[in-house]
């Protein structure tokens, strides 16, 4: 009798347990990310033949095609940043050596539970092509939507984080609403740019009401943003928005210091200057070249610091273009006005810890795909 009493109350305990996860569970904002990749292989594939076609925008058919195709087959590829299958897909929820996109969605939630413990994630990936031409990406921002239109219509808050023409395709979402359904009313929350490559087209599209929250995160060092030559309207594209009173933008430049360990002269900074270049803001620590291994926040790409970047960004609410210092190895960061005056009410504010930093970086290299990286021939 006694053991039926003892089975009874852990049966009931783990129901209670089990009802009380999911309230706590329903209390918090559920949040859909959805990741979405930057261009695919054209310095592979660079001649005077790819460059004729990509400023005619007419890209079917050539060898730059076919090569970013078989590319973006290679599972090898969605082991070096968070990239999928193309298509909107689920990030896996369980560990899974062979996915970039599971270890970037785990550290950039494990840093979003510090800063945003109300907002609950669920992550997903965008595959598109890759290939640099304005009708492909115009084409894939359609599927894209579709999708969005037929899983999350305002069921729940949205953010799209792109990188680098990533971006700029989600941001083609609002030309779709107004083209094709101009009577849908559901929104994108957050659109989070990051070291996009900035076109006049898309400092329109950016004001478009679809859009609740506009983020644009870029780095000095990131000369890759200034190189699109082929989109219509520029000359060349730009590395950030030229209206800064568009009232929903906030732009963000992100350098990173580290001390200055052979700092024994005086003429010599205290702190080297480690800013993100336009793989570094993405990309994991392990593709056979560009990436500079001695950075301090190696092998971590610094858009999984985003949930970060926010936080300290809406805390100032008087500027739209900030310049966001951060000092990794001394657990701080330093925010200031890019322009103009100085105003900020707080300066100063504390990183993530060196304990956490350590942490991310041991759970990432679990991830170095040592005996494939050879096998491995990308160019972003």
């Amino acid at each position: 009798m006694f053991k039926k009493y003892c089975i009874v109350v852990l049966i009931l305990s783990i129901s209670n347990l089990f009802v009380s996860g999911l309230l706590a569970l329903r209390k918090k904002e559920q949040w859909i990310n959805i990741i979405v990749h930057g261009s695919v292989g054209l310095q592979a594939s660079l001649n005077m033949s790819t460059v004729r076609r990509l400023i005619r925008d007419k890209v079917d058919g050539s060898f730059y095609q076919q090569n970013v195709l078989s590319m973006r087959q290679n599972p090898e590829l969605f082991t070096l940043q968070p990239i999928d299958r193309l298509g909107l897909y689920a990030v896996p929820s369980n560990f899974s050596l062979e996915s970039g996109a599971y270890l970037y969605s785990y550290l950039y939630d494990f840093i979003s539970k510090r800063y945003f413990p109300e907002q609950y994630n669920k992550f997903y990936t965008f595959g598109w092509s890759g290939l640099v031409s304005c009708k492909q990406r115009f084409q894939e921002a359609k599927n894209l939507y579709q999708e969005l239109r037929k899983r999350f219509n305002n069921k729940c808050k949205i953010r799209i984080i792109g990188y680098s023409h990533g971006a700029t395709l989600a941001f083609n979402l609002a030309a779709i609403r107004d083209l094709y359904y101009p009577k849908d009313d559901f929104a994108i929350d957050e659109i989070i740019a990051i070291g996009m490559p900035v076109l006049s087209k898309t400092e329109k599209l950016a004001c478009h009401e679809m859009f609740k929250k506009v983020y644009h995160i870029y780095s000095k060092s990131d000369w890759v943003q200034h190189l699109d030559i082929f989109s219509p309207g520029n000359f060349t594209s730009h590395k950030t928005f030229s209206n800064v009173n568009i009232p929903k933008l906030k732009q963000v430049q992100i350098n990173v210091f580290a001390k200055n360990q052979n700092n024994n002269r005086m003429w010599r900074s205290a702190f080297l200057d480690q800013s993100p270049s336009h793989i570094e803001l993405w990309f994991f620590g392990w593709p056979p070249n560009s990436y500079n291994r001695n950075l301090y926040l190696c092998p971590l790409p610094v858009s999984i610091f985003i949930p970060y970047i926010l936080y300290i960004v809406n805390k100032c609410s008087y500027s739209r273009s900030m310049e966001l210092s951060l000092y990794p190895d001394c657990e701080f960061a330093q925010i200031k006005n890019k322009y103009g005056i100085d105003f900020l009410e707080d300066k100063v504010f504390k990183f993530v810890s060196i304990s956490d930093l350590n942490f991310l970086k041991s759970y990432a290299y679990q991830f170095y795909p040592e005996k494939r990286l050879n096998k491995i021939k990308y160019a972003y």
